[in-house]
């Protein structure tokens, strides 16, 4: 506390020593009510992070003590993101800017980073002295929205977000269960495929399809996703073919051609199930379907082995793997 009223006497800010309480947050939500320049509230929140060891240690005995309950925070992150605490959503006035909602995604996403790590993902075009102020803000707004001090820790020059904090998070719980059937499938594919259909109803939608900014760690973070959710479309196609469920087969290939157009091997895999099905007509359509499409997009010729595949299927030879 006493390195932020330090803070306020050497910024020129004595109007703010008189009215406000002896509790560090109640002066920043004075300062805040207040209108006071995003720039001074960052060194007020540098302060406290940086003040009197007695500050530190205070911050150290927080996370040391037995937490109090809090209510679940459920955070969704594949398609339109959102934040509720308990049942109630987290709005965007509470977040009170983006960047706060942005970092909070990162850190959950990307673990312990140092702050100019942090910057340089997040606000590349700032310079340092910047950086400082709108860090601070964003992560004062982001830990006040969640309602949960310890939510994000300062740790070894490193943020990160607190295991302790009880949280449900969709991403940790779809790569989580990626994890798991990869770690089964060489000698289990029943419960391996139990695994990745786990993962597979997680993925609603690409990861933070809803954001604005669209930044690099961003972008990273979404594609690794839908690679993982993918393979997971691949596996089970495969799983349930190859116990004789075409139909739930076609399903998963179809969905993992909804997601990326040039999966040529779900194509075929496709026309082999209807063809086995019988569907001898649907299965000749997709082959020109993906004719004309990578003629169209990318110039060129089906596969040797998809054609293969459609000789076959006009002289009635597919059989069963």
């Amino acid at each position: 506390m006493q390195a932020v009223l330090d803070c306020l006497r050497e910024l020129g800010y004595h109007e703010f020593l008189l009215p406000v309480a002896r509790e560090t947050k109640q002066v920043l939500e004075y300062a805040i009510a207040k209108g006071m320049d995003d720039t001074i509230i960052g060194h007020l929140l540098h302060a406290t992070e940086t003040g009197t060891d007695a500050a530190r240690d205070s911050e150290a005995q927080i996370r040391t003590e037995v937490r109090v309950a809090q209510p679940l925070l459920r955070i969704f992150a594949f398609g339109e993101s959102r934040v509720l605490r308990g049942d109630r959503l987290v709005t965007n006035a509470e977040w009170g800017m983006a960047k706060s909602r942005e970092l909070f995604f990162y850190l959950l996403c990307y673990g312990q980073r140092r702050k100019d790590q942090i910057g340089n993902d997040l606000w590349p075009e700032l310079s340092r002295a910047k950086l400082r102020s709108s860090f601070h803000v964003a992560l004062y707004r982001l830990r006040r929205a969640l309602g949960q001090k310890d939510c994000v820790i300062y740790e070894d020059d490193r943020y990160f977000f607190s295991q302790r904090t009880k949280y449900w998070f969709d991403v940790e719980e779809f790569e989580a269960a990626i994890d798991r059937a990869n770690s089964v499938r060489a000698t289990d594919d029943a419960e391996a495929a139990e695994h990745y259909t786990d993962a597979v109803l997680l993925y609603r939608g690409d990861f933070l399809d809803d954001f604005v900014v669209d930044r690099d760690w961003c972008r990273f973070k979404r594609e690794a996703l839908l690679q993982k959710h993918l393979a997971a479309l691949r596996h089970l196609g495969e799983y349930c073919a190859a116990n004789k469920d075409y139909n739930e087969a076609i399903r998963f290939y179809e969905r993992l051609v909804e997601k990326d157009s040039h999966q040529e091997s779900a194509y075929r895999e496709t026309m082999r199930c209807q063809a086995l099905l019988g569907e001898r007509t649907a299965a000749l359509k997709n082959y020109h379907r993906l004719a004309e499409f990578l003629e169209r997009e990318l110039g060129v010729s089906p596969a040797p082995e998809t054609t293969s595949l459609y000789e076959q299927i006009l002289q009635g030879q597919v059989l069963p793997d």
